[in-house]
């Protein structure tokens, strides 16, 4: 999904948070009505992460 601007109040929305797998911005905020969104794509980047998690 696409994040271009607000849905409450259109808006541009400015990038809060990076992937740390692949770069991309995951997390945005719009500084008029300060709602957060979140990208929905990096499913497979969080599958890696949990991968790539050492215990112990």
């Amino acid at each position: 999904m696409r994040v271009d601007a607000c849905r409450q109040c259109g808006t541009l929305l400015h990038v809060k948070k990076y992937c740390i797998v692949c770069g991309q911005p995951i997390k945005y905020e719009c500084n008029k009505c300060h709602k957060y969104v979140d990208d929905s794509i990096h499913l497979e980047c969080d599958l890696i992460k949990s991968k790539n998690v050492v215990i112990g």
